[in-house]
């Protein structure tokens, strides 16, 4: 009776030696090695849109009053004509540096009331100009800065954003011209600014 329980014995734990070899798969070496190893960079675009103007034909206007029908009537000082290309919507705006037209080299002064602007080209795909109406003189402002409030008369707005650089133009005359008022060159600057929305 004890031999056969020997047997047994020795039987079930030559199995349970078996199984465990088998669950275990091949000898294990005690050494390991990462498979992979990565590492990154972060890429980053920073965005600012801008805009770019150029006075293409702003030089000097000049023009000269003397008949009467000039005085009368005003005079025709020229067209500027400026481009823009910009990366997104934007206005332009308008305004003298000073609000009268000093006269060059002496004392007194026109009033800036007698000047006139109006936008007599607009290839800036915008959908309005806004002096008056489009080719219609209206009044030159003061401007103090280059912010919306400060720029001076809104002239065109919502110009679409182009790479490609777009034209406008602005003609300025005067209306009647004051009696009594002493001959000379009476000047003021004009500055034309596009602001994006």
């Amino acid at each position: 009776m004890k031999k056969v329980i020997l047997t047994a014995v020795f039987a079930v734990a030559g199995m349970a030696g078996a199984m465990a070899q088998g669950a275990q798969g091949e000898p294990c070496t005690g050494c390991t090695a990462d498979r992979f190893d990565y590492c990154q960079s972060k890429v980053t675009v920073s965005l600012a849109n801008t805009l770019k103007m150029n006075c293409d034909n702003c030089d000097d206007m000049h023009a000269c009053a003397n008949s009467i029908t000039d005085w009368a009537n005003g005079i025709t000082l020229g067209e500027a004509q400026f481009s823009i290309a910009a990366t997104d919507d934007y206005d332009v705006y308008m305004g003298s540096t000073t609000n009268n037209m000093p006269k060059v080299g002496g004392s007194g002064s026109l009033p800036l009331s007698i000047l006139k602007a109006k936008v007599t080209s607009n290839l800036l795909g915008a959908p309005s100009a806004i002096v008056g109406t489009y080719g219609v003189s209206g009044p030159v402002t003061t401007r103090s800065g280059y912010t919306a409030g400060t720029a001076g008369a809104k002239i065109i707005q919502n110009a679409p954003p182009t790479l490609i650089t777009k034209t406008a133009k602005v003609a300025f005359s005067t209306g009647p011209l004051p009696i009594n008022t002493p001959n000379g060159d009476y000047a003021v600057n004009i500055v034309f600014a596009a602001i994006l929305q």
